[in-house]
């Protein structure tokens, strides 16, 4: 099943930059280690490759444009978010996540 929604170049950009913040900043705890971590792990791994292919192809973008996702990958996107969103100071960038995850927990 596919989830698709419309979302703007820099919403897609915030969520790239907290994958990007989060990697760099991730000290690997005893969850980690797990199985099930390492799946989840890699399977956001392969959508932000996707994520960050389309946002490069739309960087001159400034209407917004559709994005499919998977049932699956929704899920670990939307969790992976809610769990990391705190990552941004800014409250547009915190505002822009919180609707962009809203929109795809409407659907899912």
């Amino acid at each position: 099943m596919k989830i698709s929604t419309k979302i703007q170049h820099y919403t897609l950009e915030c969520i790239c930059n907290l994958y990007d913040g989060v990697q760099e900043n991730d000290t690997p705890t005893e969850i980690q280690l797990t199985k099930e971590y390492k799946s989840a792990a890699n399977i956001l791994d392969l959508l932000m490759i996707d994520l960050k292919k389309k946002l490069l192809s739309k960087s001159k973008s400034k209407k917004p444009f559709k994005l499919s996702l998977e049932y699956y990958q929704s899920y670990f996107l939307i969790n992976f978010i809610s769990a990391h969103g705190s990552f941004f100071i800014g409250i547009l960038e915190r505002t822009l996540l919180q609707q962009f995850t809203e929109k795809i927990h409407q659907q899912l």
